[in-house]
């Protein structure tokens, strides 16, 4: 009935119980997506898009709220709602890369050198934790450029990670370092129902003074937001 299903329909007659939570936990993500042209979702299908990320976490979010109506056991449905705040807050501040005394270097997921700002499939902006993020999706690339690496060596990597799908491509990693590029990993991504994670560490040889690590995805893909990117010297 008007390119929707009986499921579709039953999801949202459950999940508009309290039209205070719907608004604020549905409503306001499908205005983002609707105010960035976002194609809409099938609602034959009653499924998420990747090409329409904030359709598609109103959709999730739908289902939350439907769940908690029916009272079974779930995540804390806080965890959309921080993710509809971090998202309307699009004004970023710049965060510089950090190196620390005990051989760690921290690098803000905003602090990239190329792009140097948001693009249509790289999204800078503040984060809920404090300080920024960026939401990754397509094939675009994160490039980032460690100008002072006080040591060389092989060094552990991380990322701050927040996913709200359970299929996710790989991030592809290489390093450049001296003007040898190396393929270095694919760094599983994990599903962490919108909540903060981080990956499993991958190793990396980085020389003393400048390195470049570029991260890429194949498509098509699920949006990912990342917070930071941690090195740690392996003694």
């Amino acid at each position: 009935w008007e390119g929707r299903s009986g499921p579709d329909f039953l999801l949202e007659t459950q999940a508009r119980v309290k039209e205070d939570d719907y608004f604020n936990q549905v409503r306001r993500l499908e205005f983002i997506g609707s105010v960035l042209g976002e194609k809409p979702l099938d609602g034959m299908k009653c499924l998420p898009d990747p090409n329409s990320l904030w359709l598609s976490l109103a959709l999730m979010a739908k289902k939350v709220l439907a769940v908690k109506k029916k009272k079974v056991g779930l995540a804390p449905t806080r965890h959309v709602k921080n993710l509809a705040i971090e998202r309307l807050a699009m004004k970023t501040v710049e965060e510089v890369i950090e190196y620390k005394d005990d051989d760690m270097i921290i690098i803000p997921a905003t602090s990239c050198s190329s792009p140097r700002k948001s693009t249509n499939n790289i999204v800078f902006m503040k984060s809920f934790l404090g300080g920024t993020q960026l939401n990754h999706r397509e094939s675009d690339a994160l490039e980032y450029t460690l100008s002072d690496v006080p040591e060389a060596g092989t060094y552990k990597l991380t990322l701050h990670v927040s996913t709200v799908h359970l299929k996710q491509q790989p991030l592809i990693l290489t390093v450049n370092n001296e003007g040898d590029e190396v393929a270095i990993a694919n760094i599983v991504v994990p599903y962490t129902i919108g909540e903060w994670q981080y990956t499993d560490p991958v190793e990396v040889d980085l020389v003393k003074g400048v390195n470049i690590l570029n991260f890429a995805r194949e498509t098509p893909n699920f949006g990912v937001s990342i917070k930071d990117i941690t090195l740690t010297l392996s003694h």
